[in-house]
């Protein structure tokens, strides 16, 4: 049995849809309930949380439902996976959680921290609590990437902060594994980074264009505006998946870096071996870039198709 819980019922319809599976079941609720979280994970084995309020802006413009969902939905989560007898959770966070100067990073860094706590009590060290901290997921949800190609498709304009800015990127498929590999290898209270490549901000764009066969214009945001001048206090122009102090105490398991439950450094700083920042490793070029796109077939539409057939 494979049970999706969410409070949209169109997501459902599209599950059910894509997926075509006899032992799917989906169920509205809502992680800020603690009583349907339980009613949720009953008689489940594994759970994987993926539920938040995951855009900068959102959490800026609305910080307590940022709370309520990002905090407060994940201990409902895990609480209420202790108290069902769940065997394995694995809470999905993100690399803002290193970033915590944006609401949105400084929730993500909790519920980290929440996982992190529970696994130490008894009732954790009998229910498995792990997490994923994954970097800008290519084609999610809400991503970069959808919000340009939406704008290219309608003609307007794609604004970025800074033409410098750099993420570190995951494919979807390349997630699902990590969360596969994660649920079979991991320890309670371990966080699992997977190893990936950094790529301008901007080449997204450039590439998203060349795909769909047309242009529109990049602007960068200034600090006129003072809604954009808070906005830039909050982003970044170099990302990283670790920090100095994990970067020290990191397992390397060839896929991904693992943080202990109680990180201890090894080293007097970390190995060169242990590349974490955006600076120090190979970044995709927007032809690389556009081969993955059409690998994994993130947009589709008639200017790919012709692109394809050239």
């Amino acid at each position: 049995m494979v049970r999706i819980v969410s409070r949209n019922r169109s997501n459902h319809e599209s599950l059910i849809q894509y997926l075509r599976h006899d032992n799917l079941e989906c169920i509205v609720g809502d992680v800020r309930d603690q009583e349907s979280m339980k009613q949720a994970v009953d008689g489940i084995d594994i759970v994987i949380h993926a539920a938040a309020t995951k855009t900068i802006e959102d959490c800026e413009s609305h910080p307590f439902e940022a709370i309520s969902t990002n905090v407060q939905g994940t201990a409902n989560v895990l609480n209420s996976c202790i108290g069902q007898g769940v065997s394995r959770v694995i809470c999905l966070s993100s690399t803002y959680a290193l970033h915590s100067q944006s609401f949105y990073g400084a929730t993500k860094l909790i519920a980290e921290r929440l996982v992190r706590a529970l696994s130490r009590t008894p009732a954790g060290k009998r229910t498995v609590l792990m997490c994923i901290r994954l970097p800008s997921i290519l084609g999610g949800e809400g991503s970069v990437f959808q919000i340009f190609e939406s704008a290219i498709r309608s003609g307007t304009h794609i604004t970025i902060t800074d033409a410098r800015a750099r993420r570190f990127m995951i494919t979807r498929p390349e997630a699902s594994r990590l969360v596969m590999r994660s649920l079979l290898q991991g320890k309670s209270g371990e966080v699992f980074v997977p190893k990936c490549r950094p790529f301008r901000i901007v080449d997204l764009a450039r590439a998203l264009m060349e795909i769909e066969q047309k242009t529109v214009e990049i602007r960068t945001v200034t600090s006129r505006d003072d809604r954009s001048e808070a906005m830039l206090a909050r982003q970044r122009i170099h990302d990283a998946i670790l920090n100095e102090w994990e970067a020290r105490s990191v397992k390397d398991i060839g896929y991904a870096y693992v943080i202990p439950r109680e990180p201890r450094p090894v080293t007097s700083r970390p190995s060169s071996a242990v590349r974490y920042k955006s600076q120090d490793v190979p970044i995709m070029t927007k032809t690389e870039m556009i081969d993955l796109i059409r690998r994994d077939k993130l947009v589709s539409g008639k200017g790919v198709a012709e692109c394809q057939e050239e």
